[in-house]
């Protein structure tokens, strides 16, 4: 008998708990292979913004996220720069929405990478905002939760 997780979503909250609490272990393999990808994600972001209307200030977020991430595994305060950036990334977000929210559908964004509108271009930045606020939740989660094992 097979059960659908629509049926049963305690199965699924489980499942997930279980799978967060091996990605969020500073001793797992996960995290460190997770957070190595992120920083070629986030080096990647960063060099593809030389052709954005303002490249400058979206190599310096990429950046910064790339760095944050890459002292996490070596420095068991890195909470306090990465809820930083977290938080920067969220205000920021919030701050664009008005510019796209109702404007643009979903296969616009993926259509064509080049500027369609100012709106597409808003609700891509969003969405690389979204995923460094994130990103930067799990590192703040690991990295808290290292600094109180030692």
């Amino acid at each position: 008998m097979t059960i659908a997780l629509n049926q049963c979503p305690e199965i699924g909250i489980i499942t997930f708990l279980h799978f967060s609490s091996i990605i969020m272990n500073p001793s797992t393999n996960v995290f460190k292979w997770l957070n190595r990808l992120m920083v070629i994600v986030f080096l990647a972001s960063a060099v593809i913004q030389h052709n954005d209307p303002d490249p400058l200030i979206w190599i310096l977020i990429y950046g910064l996220a790339a760095a944050v991430s890459l002292v996490t595994v070596s420095w068991h305060r890195a909470w306090l720069l990465s809820s930083t950036l977290g938080v920067i990334a969220i205000v920021w977000s919030i701050a664009l929405a008005p510019n796209f929210f109702g404007q643009v559908g979903f296969p616009e964004i993926f259509e064509s990478m080049t500027m369609k509108s100012a709106e597409v271009e808003h609700t891509r930045e969003f969405g690389g905002l979204l995923i460094i606020a994130t990103w930067m939740a799990v590192v703040t989660l690991v990295s808290l939760k290292t600094e109180k094992n030692k």
